[in-house]
């Protein structure tokens, strides 16, 4: 027989379950799982509380987050486009106008709207892209970057929307006693390159610190490296026949679409996962 002093200790006897002590949310719905076994699910919404535990990687964010981010990012890339093109045509125009001699009122107008069009996507894109994780405690989240992203939006929009309103006023002939507008449209234009130099920074840090929760070391070297090489692309590259904007809009584009597919790829295994437990 076996001596019960040598037998090996029952189930009851194992060690005690971790519990949580810190004020740890959830990772899906941000309750507080403070005072709970690791091992137990979360009271609010049955997620496995472990899966809380393991660091703030978006793999383990929840589905509402990602799909804020994932649609952020893209309207970011979207709006990119639609400015591209809005500037591609108000070239055209110009074109027209001095070539042909046809009106352009109506054309630029519309080059002006699609621009601004593009700018709006750009900007609500980086507003949802910035959104707060609830899932994650404050000491692992970037609220300095993300805060300065969100107050860079917010000062953008103003001046865009000024910049529009000026421009439509000097389309259709201001009054001569309104003439100030013209050094009104300049002095917006300088302070919105002022605005818009701030806002990159403040994305790119913020576009590292996302890379690193995607675990995407392509990412966050990218953004790293564009802290310095997209403002000296933008003024030194420019004197290369305006190649240096678009080596800078490329390298942009490659690591925002880069965290999109990340995120989709996520959001994709996740559903995988969920559709092949039903």
């Amino acid at each position: 027989m076996t001596d019960p002093a040598s037998a090996p200790p029952a189930a009851h006897d194992a060690a005690p379950p971790e519990i949580v002590e810190l004020d740890q949310p959830c990772y899906r719905c941000g309750y507080s799982l403070r005072g709970l076994s690791a091992e137990a699910r979360c009271p609010e919404c049955a997620s496995p509380i472990h899966d809380s535990l393991r660091g703030g990687l978006l793999r383990f964010s929840s589905d509402e987050h990602l799909a804020m981010l994932h649609r952020g990012v893209f309207l970011v890339l979207a709006g990119i486009i639609v400015q591209i093109l809005a500037g591609l045509g108000g070239i055209v125009v110009g074109l027209a106008v001095a070539g042909i001699g046809i009106s352009p009122s109506g054309l630029q107008l519309l080059a002006q709207f699609g621009g601004f069009a593009g700018t709006v996507m750009v900007l609500w894109g980086w507003w949802l892209f910035s959104t707060r994780d609830p899932g994650i405690t404050l000491a692992r989240d970037s609220p300095r970057a993300r805060a300065w992203v969100r107050a860079t939006v917010l000062v953008q929009a103003a001046f865009a929307m000024t910049g529009l309103v000026v421009q439509l006023l000097l389309a259709r002939g201001v009054p001569t006693g309104l003439s100030f507008l013209a050094l009104a449209a300049i002095l917006v234009g300088i302070i919105s390159i002022l605005v818009t130099a701030a806002a990159f920074f403040a994305q790119m840090v913020y576009t590292r610190w996302v890379g690193g929760r995607l675990a995407n070391a392509r990412v966050v070297r990218r953004a790293r490296r564009l802290m310095w090489l997209g403002p000296l692309l933008y003024t030194v590259g420019t004197l290369l026949l305006f190649l240096g904007p678009l080596i800078a809009l490329v390298l942009y584009w490659n690591m925002l679409e880069w965290v999109r597919l990340d995120l989709k790829r996520i959001r994709r295994e996740r559903g995988a996962r969920c559709g092949g437990g039903g």
